[in-house]
Parts: C-alpha cells; sequence; structure tokens
C-alpha cells in the first residue's frame, strides 16, 4: 500500500509549515518567552475539537506531538476505534488566537501497519503575537498494539497496550499501565508511574520513578527524586541520584545505586550489591551473596546469604547473618559502633581489630592484643570453613550471638 498524508487544518486557509520546528517553553507556567513567543496563556482564547477514524490495519502507532497532553487506550471493542484531537491557542484579540487555530494541524499518515501521528505548528516567526497552545490527543487502538510516541511539556498515558512501548517524552509525566509487552521509556521533570508492565528501560530525570508488578527484569534511572520498585519477576539495576530508593519483592539480583538519600530494600532472591553515598542502608530479607557499601549514615541489613561484604564510612554498621553455614562474612566501618550477630551454632574464625574502642566476641578467644589505642582480637573456631573479618576505626565491635 502506498503512503498517503492526510492533513487535518483547523482553518481555511492551511500554510503549509516546516514540521521540524523545536520551541522551549512550558504552558504551566504563568509566563515565559522563547523562540519569539510570548507564552502566557493571556487574552482570548479560541478552541477546535476534531474525530476520525483510525487508519485500515493500523496495530503500530507513532506519535510526535507537544504542548499537551497525549493518551492511548487499547480496547477489544471494534466500535471505539479512533481518535481524537482537541486544541485551543491564545492571542491578544479573538481573531489572531482563530487565526492561529487554523495554522496549527495534525497530520495522520498510514505508512502499512503503522499509523503516524504528527503535531505541526508554525515557526516562531509565523507567530509571533501567539501567547498560548494547549493540544490533547487521544488514542483508542485495537489490542494488541505497538506504541512510539514523543511527547513534550504535557503529560503521556498508556494503558492496556499488549506489544512493545516506547516513549521519549520531556517536561511532563508518564503514566504507564497494563502494558505487559517490552519497555524502552523515557521522560524528564515529571513523575514516571508504571503499574502491571513488563520488563525493559525505564528513563528519568529530576522526576519520581515508581513501578510495580514487573513482569520482567528492569533498567531504572532517576535523579533528583524518589525511586521505588517492586514485585519484579527478574533482576533490577537500579541508578538514582540525589534521591531515596526503596526495591521489595526482586526475584532475580539486585544492582541498586542511589547519593544523598536513604537506599531500603527488602526480599531479594539472588546476588545483591546495594552502593549509597552520604546515606544511610537498610536492607531486610535477603536471600543471596550481598556486597553494600555506603558513607555518613548507618548501615543496617539482614540477610540469609552465604557471603557478605558491607564497609561503611563515618557510620555504624548493624549486621544480621541467618545462615550458620555463611563461607564469608567482612564488616567494616569508621567513626561508628560495629554490630554483628551470627546463628549460636556457627563454627568460623574471627579476627577483628579497631581504634579508640572495644572489640568483644561470643566466639572463644586465643589472642587478644591491646597497643594503646589499638585493639585486636583472633579466635572462634580452628579449621572452620567460615572466615569473619571485622575492622573499625574509632568504634568498638561486637560479635553477638543471634537469636
Amino acid at each position: 500500500m502506498k503512503t498517503a498524508a492526510l492533513s487535518l487544518g483547523l482553518g481555511a486557509a492551511l500554510l503549509a509549515l516546516t514540521p521540524a520546528c523545536h520551541i522551549r517553553f512550558n504552558t504551566s507556567s504563568s509566563f515565559m518567552t522563547t523562540g519569539g513567543y510570548r507564552f502566557d496563556r493571556q487574552g482570548d482564547e479560541a478552541q477546535n475539537h476534531q474525530t476520525g477514524e483510525l487508519p485500515a490495519g493500523a496495530t503500530r502507532f507513532e506519535i510526535d506531538h507537544r504542548f499537551g497532553k497525549v493518551e492511548i487506550q487499547a480496547s477489544s471493542d471494534t466500535g471505539n476505534y479512533g481518535w481524537e484531537w482537541e486544541l485551543h491557542t491564545w492571542a491578544d484579540t479573538k481573531e489572531e488566537a482563530e487565526e492561529f487555530l487554523g495554522l496549527i494541524e495534525l497530520r495522520v499518515e498510514p505508512q502499512g501497519e503503522t499509523a503516524r501521528f504528527e503535531l505541526v505548528i508554525p515557526e516562531p516567526s509565523d507567530a509571533k503575537r501567539l501567547r498560548g497552545l494547549d493540544s490533547r490527543l487521544t488514542l483508542r487502538v485495537p489490542d494488541p498494539s505497538q506504541a512510539k510516541v514523543e511527547n513534550s511539556f504535557g503529560p503521556t498515558r498508556i494503558e492496556g497496550i499488549q506489544g512493545k512501548v516506547e516513549t521519549r517524552c520531556a517536561h511532563g509525566s508518564l503514566e504507564l499501565k497494563r502494558l505487559p509487552g517490552e519497555m524502552d521509556v523515557s521522560t524528564s521533570f515529571g513523575n514516571l508511574n508504571g503499574e502491571e508492565v513488563g520488563g525493559g528501560v525505564f528513563r528519568n530525570q529530576h522526576g519520581r520513578v515508581h513501578l510495580n508488578h514487573v513482569s520482567g527484569s528492569v533498567d531504572v534511572s532517576s535523579s533528583f527524586s524518589s525511586m521505588s520498585v517492586h514485585h519484579v519477576d527478574g533482576d533490577a539495576k537500579l541508578r538514582n541520584k540525589h534521591g531515596g530508593l526503596d526495591a521489595t519483592h526482586i526475584q532475580g539480583w539486585i544492582d541498586a545505586k542511589t547519593s544523598f538519600s536513604t537506599l531500603k530494600v527488602e526480599g531479594v532472591q539472588g546476588k545483591a550489591e546495594l552502593i549509597n553515598q552520604h546515606g544511610g542502608i537498610r536492607a531486610d530479607d535477603l536471600q543471596g551473596p550481598v556486597t553494600a557499601r555506603t558513607s555518613f549514615g548507618s548501615l543496617k541489613l539482614t540477610t540469609a546469604g552465604d557471603k557478605v561484604e558491607v564497609k561503611n564510612q563515618h557510620g555504624s554498621v548493624d549486621l544480621k547473618v541467618l545462615n550458620a553455614a555463611a563461607r564469608r562474612v567482612s564488616a567494616e566501618t569508621t567513626f561508628g559502633s560495629l554490630d554483628v550477630w551470627m546463628p549460636p551454632e556457627t563454627q568460623g574464625w574471627v579476627d577483628a581489630r579497631t581504634s579508640f574502642g572495644k572489640v568483644s566476641s561470643f566466639m572463644p578467644i586465643y589472642e587478644s592484643e591491646k597497643n594503646g589505642s589499638r585493639h585486636h582480637i583472633q579466635g572462634g573456631h580452628r579449621g572452620a570453613d567460615l572466615e569473619i573479618t571485622l575492622r573499625n576505626s574509632h568504634g568498638s565491635i561486637r560479635l553477638q550471638e543471634g537469636h
């Protein structure tokens, strides 16, 4: 089928406009001037509304949009398919607002199984007196379908699509719901929320990320806000900066990093690597090997793994090891207390040393050396497979019998 282009304008005199213009302004703010536009939504308003049918046979939908909301909903009701477009413009006079209303068009281009929707607006030099623009596009599409969306300065919401979903959004929230296919999504300066979504890549900047019930592995990143990821049926690679990170019920391994806030993890079945800077770590119900590092915050961790390595600087360590058959336990900190609990039946060899603090152990002690501010002990069970290495500076060490 040859590509056909249907141009949907909102005025009688439709100009040939360049679709590749890039305009940067925020319609939600009270005032902003950029690229020749004075954008404050003041003056007179004009509006129009259009609806249409989807191109026949389309199952992949590509959207290039800006300055407003995009919503895609999948449905099994064939009588409900179609698109809806609402446009508002503001200018100093009603006539100018209506003139700009006619200069903005939504192009719908069928390309085989793909339907492309593109919002085209005038260059700044052609619309110097335009004072506001709000475009809202809604698609009701067949199930299954695929979607690829580019949107800026407005929210995006996608629900019910069974196939792959791609987004490249900016300056707007992104809402994802009941999307079991592959995900490759991003936004910035807005929240990213996903409920019952497939595995894949989730990117945000300067905005919150919340994912719940993910049917696959995830690669998630954000900055300057919180991140929460729950119920992942796979592995989880999580990266945040200057924001809290909370992850629970991860069926595979987890690799989580953040800074300047708290990192909390619970219920990880595989290996756990937890890294923080200038913030605490709280981890519970870890079943695999664990590596945890932070600074300038407390580190509290409970694990059933067979290998544990934790390191802190300028903060306390509170470590509970539930596995009496563990092979290696290593814990280190400075300027804070170091407390380790092991099962009563644990058979291990202990090497613990500190400065400006005391060392104590519930296991037998064979060597104890004090030299000024330094205290070093060795003991436990000779020939045991488990090695327990504990280091501190400016703080005490206590190896205690757990319950």
